[in-house]
């Protein structure tokens, strides 16, 4: 009977808990209204969120969310991925904020204060964020890997390690690949902490069926080091080199060229290459990024060992810098082999009293 009684008082409890709630009045009966980030550094990536009920029997209609403070103090902006507007009786949903990344200066302690109003009603709440934004004084480097020679078309495990010889630690929050990285894959699970004066090695599979014989190429890294301007400049990089077996393979000498010149000077480049793989080498065609550029390239077949050249003209007319690219394809593996020039072409000044 007693048990009973606690049972009948326990439901009757939950259920008037259930109907009332501490922000009663409101359009919105959120969980909280206030959240504590605690330290964050400048470049974290960072998410605060308010769970709430529509606890009215109406629908209601959100307006606006904005911030409260000046720009160079809100640390957090209002971010809803599904568009949130109208919200029906009972229905629950969530209001999500999203840090921004900071600029140097930044630092201390902050309220990020928001407002919300309702479309046909007076009222407006507030959603407080507090939290505390430093400056991360972790610092990483890695060391370039060389890759043991392999057969074309077999993968390579390797890995790269990160040393961490600042005084914060450092979260990695993920790869980035790009150039020759296309067939890389990181097999770490990200975000990854590093701290001050720790080593990580991450792990790496690396595809070779559209590579150079000789190739190279980085695999860069979003991180929360306050020094880094861009996550391109925290990267591992690696080289390496393929044994081309019944097949041809294009090797230059190099990918990329400069050159500064004056107007309408000298604007030939010459591309030397090798076929180093053991079956005749074919250039199928070359294109470039730019009217300006004009290629030829050799139209027999290049025998095993033998060199070959494309050359470029640029039109030196033009003033200004250089930084065009032209795509050569090929019956090599690889298929297609980005080259670039890059310089700069300026004006003469005409001599006096001409």
């Amino acid at each position: 009977m007693k048990y009973a009684l606690f049972l009948l008082i326990s439901f009757c409890c939950f259920q008037l808990s259930a109907v009332t709630h501490p922000d009663n009045g409101q359009e919105l009966c959120f969980e909280y209204s206030n959240v504590d980030r605690g330290l964050k550094y400048q470049k974290d990536d960072d998410t605060a969120f308010f769970p709430f009920v529509n606890c009215s029997d109406r629908k209601i209609i959100l307006d606006t969310v904005y911030s409260n403070k000046t720009s160079s103090h809100t640390i957090y902006r209002f971010y809803n991925p599904k568009k949130l507007k109208v919200i029906y009786p009972g229905q629950r949903d969530t209001l999500f904020f999203t840090k921004r990344e900071l600029y140097s200066e930044v630092t201390g302690l902050f309220d990020n204060s928001f407002s919300i109003e309702f479309e046909n009603s007076d009222v407006v709440q507030h959603l407080n964020i507090f939290c505390e934004i430093d400056f991360n004084y972790g610092k990483l480097t890695a060391e370039d890997v060389l890759l043991p020679t392999v057969n074309r078309g077999d993968s390579i495990l390797f890995s790269g390690a990160f040393y961490n010889g600042g005084t914060d630690p450092v979260t990695i929050n993920r790869p980035y690949r790009y150039g020759t990285n296309s067939q890389l894959d990181c097999l770490n699970e990200y975000p990854i902490k590093i701290m001050p004066g720790h080593t990580k090695e991450l792990q790496f599979s690396l595809k070779t069926e559209h590579l150079l014989n000789q190739y190279e190429g980085s695999v860069a890294f979003e991180t929360n080091e306050g020094s880094r301007r861009s996550y391109r400049s925290t990267k591992i990089d690696y080289s390496g080199r393929l044994i081309s077996v019944g097949t041809p393979s294009i090797q230059f000498d190099s990918l990329t060229l400069h050159k500064f010149v004056d107007k309408s000077g000298d604007g030939r480049f010459e591309f030397f290459f090798e076929n180093d793989g053991d079956e005749p080498l074919i250039i199928k065609w070359c294109k470039t990024s730019c009217g300006c550029l004009v290629a030829s390239w050799p139209k027999e077949p290049i025998e095993p060992g033998e060199r070959g050249v494309i050359k470029v003209r640029y039109d030196t007319k033009r003033i200004g810098p250089i930084n065009k690219s032209i795509t050569v394809s090929s019956n090599a593996p690889q298929e297609v082999v980005m080259l670039r020039v890059k310089g700069y072409v300026k004006n003469v000044d005409p001599q006096p009293g001409k």
